[in-house]
């Protein structure tokens, strides 16, 4: 019963939605970025795994700062701007040459990427009743996992009928999208 309450809940919903597309964006990024780094940049394993180390290190820097930023002045104020920054970073990673650029690009990435998912859980806290949060925490994470599932294999497809890069772009756009539609719309709880 509590399950069918939260999901009458149409702010949830929205929420479930948000993050749902943000997962799906993610996935294909964390997907194609080693790929890409092999095959299309030439990159050895360890050049591979310092980029990624790289984007690891710029989240683990941001997400305390966007936590208490969102806790400040509000999820949306956080939210928008951060998943507008996100997919601007995937376009950007088959655009920047190497060296100062792309790790750049890879560690804003990584600053914007890797704290989403703790705001959109937050966010779907501030929607409902105590009683309810782990119930809340299995939605989000679900409708995570049902879109992150699919995403990447949709840019698979796109990837061996165009190239690489076209993963980003599909990430990109399931990034600004999220970030439009998260603006546009009124969720929040106040």
């Amino acid at each position: 019963s509590s399950v069918t309450k939260l999901l009458g809940n149409r702010r949830l919903l929205l929420v479930l939605i948000f993050a749902a597309g943000f997962s799906g964006a993610q996935s294909t990024v964390l997907t194609f970025l080693p790929i890409y780094l092999d095959e299309d940049k030439g990159f050895q394993s360890v050049a591979i795994g310092l980029y990624l180390s790289l984007a690891q290190v710029g989240g683990i820097l941001s997400q305390p700062i966007m936590g208490y930023v969102s806790d400040r002045l509000g999820r949306k104020v956080v939210l928008v701007p951060s998943m507008i920054i996100l997919g601007l970073s995937f376009l950007g990673i088959p655009i920047a040459s190497n060296g100062i650029l792309f790790g750049s690009v890879i560690f804003v990435m990584g600053a914007f990427s890797f704290p989403l998912m703790a705001l959109f859980l937050a966010s779907a806290m501030d929607l409902v009743e105590t009683g309810t949060q782990a119930t809340t925490v299995s939605l989000v994470f679900g409708a995570a996992i049902v879109v992150s599932a699919f995403a990447p294999a949709l840019a698979g497809i796109l990837a061996d009928n165009v190239n690489t890069e076209s993963a980003f772009l599909l990430a990109s756009a399931l990034a600004l999208s999220t970030a439009l539609l998260t603006f546009a719309t009124k969720w929040q709880s106040h």
